[in-house]
């Protein structure tokens, strides 16, 4: 006679044994800085520079493989809004006056500049152009032109989107208005 009840309290014991050997996910990194630190908020706060740091990651591999400019500006905007929701507006706006209109026009400036300087070598708008540096410690380092289009999209989208959500967020609580600036 098979029991099965053995079966079952063994397999789950193998099961257990398996997940408490599984590589460390984000959320595990998150409960490590709470407990290292005790505070939630300031591991929401590594976790929004971790999120900026595979923003640069996703920016630099963009425009020779999937990421570049919008996913890195989705991602770096999702890592401030992580600052907004673990410490709220006013501790973000106290050290970081964010003026997304002027961060989005920054990017459509820097967007616009990158497709109009292949006009001045007479070839078609957005025509791109690799470089290879030789830098002393990297070794040689293959640059885009269209990473400088990358970096005003990575802008635009950061600034469209924070500006979207922020305000989205503020509809109950509007904001004083900025230094120099009339309400």
């Amino acid at each position: 006679k098979v029991n099965f009840m053995k079966i079952g309290v063994h397999f789950a014991d193998k099961v257990n044994t398996a997940t408490r050997r599984r590589s460390p996910t984000a959320l595990d990194t998150l409960a490590a800085a709470q407990a290292a630190t005790g505070d939630f908020a300031a591991a929401r706060v590594e976790a929004a520079m971790a999120l900026l740091s595979v923003a640069l990651f996703l920016f630099l591999r963009g425009h020779n493989l999937p990421g570049g400019g919008f996913a890195a500006g989705l991602v770096a905007a999702t890592g401030m809004l992580l600052l907004y929701l673990s410490r709220g507006t006013d501790w973000v706006d106290a050290r970081w006056q964010p003026d997304q209109q002027r961060v989005i026009g920054a990017g459509l400036l820097v967007a616009t500049g990158a497709g109009a300087a292949s006009l001045a070598f007479s070839h078609p708008f957005l025509t791109s152009t690799y470089l290879a540096p030789l830098l002393p410690v990297v070794g040689k380092l293959p640059l885009a032109s269209a990473l400088v289009f990358d970096l005003g999209v990575l802008l635009t989208v950061a600034g469209a989107t924070l500006l979207g959500v922020v305000a989205l967020g503020r509809l109950g609580n509007p904001a004083p208005p900025l230094p120099g600036r009339q309400a």
